[in-house]
C-alpha cells in the first residue's frame, strides 16, 4: 500500500472556530501528505491522537478508547496533556491503556513528557512540540512593524484559569495596554475564537486608541499579522504558539499549565506570567526585557523552532514508513517509532 492510499482517523478537538484547533489541524493534515487525515476517515488504517490538550482529559477519551481497541496502530503527534497541578485529571486508567497501546507518543512539551510519567504511563515519550509550529508567516523583512504589540485574552469557560477571576486578567491587561500606548506602542487585540469576540473586542475599546481583529477568520491572515507584529502577549495558548512560528516573540500570560509547558518548550520560561499572580506592571517590565535584547530574543525563538520543525517531520516520516510497512507485511521491520535520544 502506498502512502497515498494510507487512511489516518484524526481524534482532536474541531467542533468550534478556535483558530488554535483548525491550526494543529491544517499543519498535520499538511504534514502527513499524502495520506488522508480526516476526523471521517472511512476504514481507516491508523488513528492519531492530535494536537491540543487532550491526553487525560474527558473530551477525547471515548474515541481515543474505541480506536485502542479496535486498531493495531495508534498513536500520539503532538498532543498536551491534563496537568495534577491544575485538578484537570480524569479517567488515568483508561488513559494509560490507550497510551500502552501506541506504536509512537509525541508530546507538545516538556511537562507534558512529565506529567505522562507522574501519571503512570510507561511508553517511550518524545517531546516533538506544538505542530503549529509547523506554520509560517509570508512577510518579507521590510514589513514588519516595529511599533506594534498583538494582544490576546480568552474568557475561559467557567473561569477555569489561575486565579478563577477572568475580569481580573482583562483589568491588567487593559491597563498595560494603555501605557504601552503612551510609551508610543501601536496595540491590536486579536480574538482567536468567536465566542471571544465581544469579551476582547470591549477590552479594546476600554483601552481607547487600539484595534480589533477577528484573528480566526483566515489562519493565514492571521499568521501574517503575527508575523509583521514586534511582540506577542498572549493569553490563549495558540496565541503565543503561532507567535513562534512566526519568528515573533512573546509574553504568555498562563491561565492552565499547558501555557507554560509550551513556552518552555521553545525557551522562553521566563517570558509567563500566571494569571493568578501578575500585574499591569510586570507586563510592561517583560516587554522592555524583550526590547532590550530583542534580535538575541528572536533568534534564540527561531532555533528553537527550527528544532522542533526537524523533530515533526522526522517523526511523521517514520510513523508513516512504520503504516506502509504494517499495510504490506502485516506488520512493521521495526517494533515502533523510535523517539529521538
Amino acid at each position: 500500500m502506498s502512502n497515498e492510499q494510507i487512511r489516518i482517523r484524526y481524534i482532536g478537538w474541531l467542533a468550534t472556530d478556535n483558530l488554535g484547533d483548525i491550526a494543529v489541524y491544517r499543519a498535520l493534515q499538511e504534514l502527513f501528505q499524502p495520506c488522508v487525515l480526516d476526523p471521517a476517515a472511512p476504514e481507516p488504517d491508523a488513528f492519531m491522537i492530535g494536537g491540543g490538550t487532550l491526553l487525560f482529559r474527558r473530551g477525547c477519551a471515548e474515541a481515543a478508547s474505541a480506536a485502542a481497541s479496535s486498531s493495531r496502530s495508534l498513536f500520539v503527534f503532538g498532543s498536551g496533556a491534563a496537568d495534577p497541578e491544575f485538578g484537570e485529571v480524569l479517567n488515568n486508567d483508561l488513559w494509560n491503556s490507550v497510551l500502552e497501546r501506541c506504536f509512537y507518543v509525541g508530546v507538545r512539551g516538556f511537562r507534558t513528557r512529565d506529567v505522562l510519567r507522574q501519571l503512570g504511563c510507561a511508553q517511550p515519550v518524545e517531546v516533538m512540540g506544538d505542530p503549529a509550529l509547523l506554520l509560517e508567516a509570508s512577510v518579507a523583512p521590510g514589513e514588519r512593524n516595529p511599533r506594534q504589540i498583538l494582544v490576546n485574552i480568552c474568557n475561559t469557560r467557567d473561569s477555569r484559569l489561575w486565579g478563577e477571576d477572568n475580569r481580573a486578567v482583562r483589568s491588567r491587561v487593559v491597563q498595560a495596554a494603555r501605557g504601552l500606548i503612551k510609551r508610543g506602542w501601536e496595540i491590536t487585540f486579536v480574538s482567536f475564537e468567536s465566542r471571544n469576540d465581544s469579551y476582547v473586542e470591549a477590552a479594546a475599546r476600554d483601552v481607547g486608541g487600539a484595534d480589533f481583529v477577528t484573528g480566526y477568520e483566515s489562519l493565514e491572515a492571521t499568521m501574517d499579522l503575527l508575523g509583521r507584529s514586534r511582540l506577542v502577549i498572549g493569553e490563549k495558548l495558540h496565541s503565543i504558539v503561532l507567535a513562534a512560528a512566526a519568528g515573533t516573540p512573546f509574553v504568555a500570560l498562563e491561565y492552565r499549565p499547558k501555557c507554560r509547558d509550551f513556552a518552555e518548550s521553545v525557551g522562553c520560561g521566563p517570558m509567563v506570567l500566571r494569571t493568578d499572580n501578575f500585574s499591569a506592571d510586570d507586563i510592561l517590565a517583560k516587554v522592555e526585557e524583550i526590547e532590550h535584547g530583542y534580535e538575541a530574543v528572536r533568534q534564540a525563538l527561531h532555533d528553537r523552532v527550527a528544532q522542533h520543525r526537524n523533530s515533526l517531520r522526522r517523526a511523521a516520516r517514520e510513523a508513516q514508513r512504520y503504516l506502509s510497512e504494517r499495510a504490506h507485511t502485516g506488520r512493521p521491520t521495526d517494533a515502533s517509532v523510535r523517539a529521538a535520544p
